[in-house]
């Protein structure tokens, strides 16, 4: 996977959060995972202060589009530096 499309970075707050306890991650995503069942074949989702985006993903596969907004320029900066066509 990693040759086919590159190893992917976690964000600014993902990666913080997996030095400083990583077993935090697996709450996140499973609080993304139950939004995610939630809104499941919504068209479009927005999702408002999504930090680094690293939970958007898993929403992101249950519905039409989803468009993350935060107010920190350095987080949209990062996920923009980040996107893929994936």
């Amino acid at each position: 996977m990693a040759r086919a499309h590159g190893a992917t970075r976690l964000g600014f707050m993902a990666n913080q959060v997996y030095h400083d306890d990583p077993r935090r991650i697996g709450f996140v995503m499973a609080r993304y995972k139950f939004v995610a069942k939630m809104l499941e074949g919504t068209p479009r989702v927005l999702e408002i202060g999504c930090a680094d985006g690293f939970g958007t993903r898993v929403v992101q596969q249950h519905v039409g589009s989803v468009v993350g907004i935060d107010f920190d320029p350095v987080f949209v900066a990062d996920v923009n530096a980040r996107q893929n066509s994936r």
